[in-house]
């Protein structure tokens, strides 16, 4: 079992940082109702909402990883639903390749 991510505060403009227990980064770039986009560091990632909507959310887990825009794009038209939108927007200034961060 997964511990539940926590949230850090904002950090450059409107994204935040989210640290898990395993000691990894990760900046999430926007988040809907089920779905969340995140940035690891290395590549991009689609989320989705584990379990039922309530306060005692049982966490995310990963669905799609991506290192090309297009494909992302792909990935969140197929499975975002109603959230589509709101990670399409977060996704158009992003490069059309992943460029990793370098510590």
């Amino acid at each position: 079992m997964t511990a539940p991510l926590t949230r850090r505060p904002p950090i450059a403009g409107s994204l935040s940082t989210v640290r898990s227990d395993r000691s990894s980064t990760k900046r999430l770039l926007a988040q809907g109702e089920r779905w969340r986009l995140i940035d690891e560091g290395n590549q991009w990632v689609l989320e989705v909402r584990k379990g039922r909507q309530t306060r005692k959310s049982a966490g995310w887990r990963a669905m799609r990883f991506h290192v090309e825009k297009a494909a992302l794009c792909r990935s969140i038209r197929e499975l975002c639903g109603p959230d589509h939108k709101r990670l399409e927007l977060a996704v158009r200034d992003l490069p059309d390749y992943y460029r990793r961060t370098t510590s």
